[in-house]
This record gives C-alpha cells, structure tokens and sequence, in this order.
C-alpha cells in the first residue's frame, strides 16, 4: 500500500555527524566552553563536567 509516506527508513544526511552536530550546537547554544576556573556543565552523554585548569574533566560534584 503506497501512500506517499515517508516509510521507516531515515532519510540520507547530506552532511557529516559532527557537522550537524556543531550547527546544533551554534543554533541552540548548547554546551559553550567558557574558560572560567569550577564551572561545570553536563556533556552530552548525561556526565557532569568540570572546567580544570583550562579542560573539561569528569567532575566529583553530585548532580542537583
């Protein structure tokens, strides 16, 4: 039965991974690495980061 759905298969990306994934990023301004000493954010597999010496590093804080 054709009924010009789109079917179950995801359509082609025309672009890289990490293409798409930095132009989502710069769109909805996720994950903005500032340099500031103790800041801590949440990476993009859900573990909590923090900001040492210039690098993101696993953090010890317990998430909120």
């Amino acid at each position: 039965m054709s009924d010009g759905g789109k079917g179950s298969k995801p359509r082609p990306f025309s672009i890289s991974h990490d293409e798409w994934s930095t132009r989502w990023d710069a769109i909805f301004g996720r994950d903005t690495e500032r340099n500031d000493e103790g800041e801590v954010r949440v990476n993009k597999q859900g573990q909590l980061e923090q900001m040492v010496e210039g690098q993101w590093a696993p953090s010890q804080e317990q998430p909120k």
